[in-house]
This record gives structure tokens, C-alpha cells and sequence, in this order.
């Protein structure tokens, strides 16, 4: 059984722009409390966040050539029940592609076809797709708590943004 409150952790990615940024924590802050801190993503950050990724070997590829080492804004909010955490995935975006997600979610505004922050999609083998969806964030509760053990010792030490 999850534990509430529950610390939910996610980041900003390199694609976006530190304007669509701050507006991004903006919009997030006015339903969250939100925490954030910068932080370089190393090799060993993201095996921990992307664990199955690992696997496939031209995701990861793609994943290593667009995020590491650089410096990304960790966002860290507090849900305090599932209907909450829900909320948050809702709220940045459902789905790996910017276009399929909600019309208010943060991937949708800023990241779609013809928005600020768009950029095509790169194909992989067996008919998948590295998206530039510009926000990492858990879309499960076993995924919060692997990026909590990963995390943990960052999420700590960040500045505080209330709602």
C-alpha cells in the first residue's frame, strides 16, 4: 500500500527553453507544491530512470545522445492520494507523443506538432519513436518510488515553489 504524502519526481528536458521552463513550473506550481533543483544527468541518473530503455539498445542510444550530461531543472511534488498523483501525469501529459496528449497537458502546449518547443520525432527500428516531449516524469507509483531511490539525495537540497 502507497504511503501518502508521496514525493513525485520529474525533470525539465534540454529541448525546452528556460522561458517555456519557468512558464512550465508557472502553470505547475499554481496546482502543486513543487521543489526544484538543477542537476547534470550522468550516466548512472539515467540508467536509474530509464531502467527498461537500458534494453533496447538504439532508445537508449537516443536517450544518451539528447540527455546526458546535461544540465536539467528536477521538479519534485508532493500528492497526497492516487486521484492527486493521477492528476500530475494527467497534467504533464499521458502519452510518450506530445500530439496524443491532453489539449491543457504541459507536452501538449508546448511540445506539439506546430508549438514552441516541437521537433520530429526520430524513428527507430520495430515502428517505435524517440519523442522530444520536453518532461520526464513517473507515469506510476512503482515508477515514483525507483526515481525516489535515485533521486533521493537531489530532491533534498532544492529551492521551494508553493502553490
Amino acid at each position: 500500500m502507497t504511503q501518502y504524502p508521496l514525493l513525485v519526481s520529474g525533470f525539465f528536458k534540454p529541448v525546452l527553453s528556460e522561458i517555456i521552463q519557468r512558464a512550465s513550473l508557472r502553470r505547475l506550481s499554481s496546482h502543486f507544491s513543487v521543489t526544484t533543483r538543477n542537476i547534470e544527468l550522468t550516466k548512472k541518473i539515467l540508467e536509474g530512470i530509464y531502467p527498461k530503455i537500458v534494453l533496447e539498445q538504439e532508445m537508449w542510444n537516443e536517450t544518451l545522445n539528447h540527455l546526458l550530461c546535461e544540465f536539467v531543472t528536477v521538479f519534485t511534488v508532493s500528492v497526497f492520494s492516487e486521484e492527486e498523483f493521477e492528476h500530475l501525469v494527467r497534467f504533464i501529459g499521458t502519452h510518450v507523443d506530445p500530439d496524443e496528449c491532453e489539449e491543457d497537458s504541459l507536452r501538449y502546449i508546448y511540445c506539439s506538432r506546430d508549438k514552441f518547443c516541437f521537433r520530429e520525432k526520430i524513428p527507430i527500428s520495430n515502428g517505435r519513436s524517440f519523442y522530444f516531449n520536453g518532461f520526464h516524469r513517473p507515469k506510476t507509483i512503482s515508477e515514483v518510488k525507483e526515481h525516489l531511490e535515485v533521486l533521493s539525495n537531489i530532491i533534498t537540497l532544492g529551492s521551494v515553489t508553493k502553490r
